[in-house]
């Protein structure tokens, strides 16, 4: 069972674990609400290096960077590790996602569209983002 909410991410200390091009939507995201956002990745991007916003830290992800952390998105190229470091995250009370499945985590993203202060999400609970992109789709176009 879940229950939707929406959370305010202001200042709250998020971690994203992964540099690639998910973990990249996920981070800019959570920057769009204000979230203090660190990312833990060996290799990155040119975004994560040119973003003065974002606490960049270049090597393998360690549980010390959990510490403090209000939200974290396993978002690595590693299933098990995103597991590992969603597991970890949860048993410290964090909310915790990866992008690799629901395995070890507590809450899912839905896809959302914003419109004079107005939202509607939509979710189809992790298993079917295509559909839930397509509907988001056509309520932005009923919207605008």
């Amino acid at each position: 069972m879940t229950y939707p909410v929406m959370l305010s991410l202001t200042g709250k200390k998020c971690l994203v674990a992964g540099a690639g091009t998910i973990a990249e939507r996920k981070t800019r995201r959570l920057l769009a609400e204000g979230a203090d956002v660190s990312v833990v990745s060996p290799r990155t991007s040119g975004y994560f290096i040119r973003n003065r916003k974002i606490k960049l830290i270049k090597r393998k992800f360690k549980v010390a960077d959990l510490k403090g952390k209000f939200l974290v998105i396993a978002a690595t190229d590693d299933k098990n590790l995103n597991g590992r470091i969603c597991g970890l995250a949860v048993k410290k009370n964090m909310l915790a996602n990866s992008v690799s499945g629901r395995e070890n985590t507590n809450f899912m993203n839905m896809v959302f569209v914003k419109k004079k202060g107005m939202v509607a999400a939509v979710s189809s609970n992790g298993k079917d983002i295509k559909k839930s992109l397509g509907i988001a789709e056509k309520i932005r176009k009923k919207i605008l």
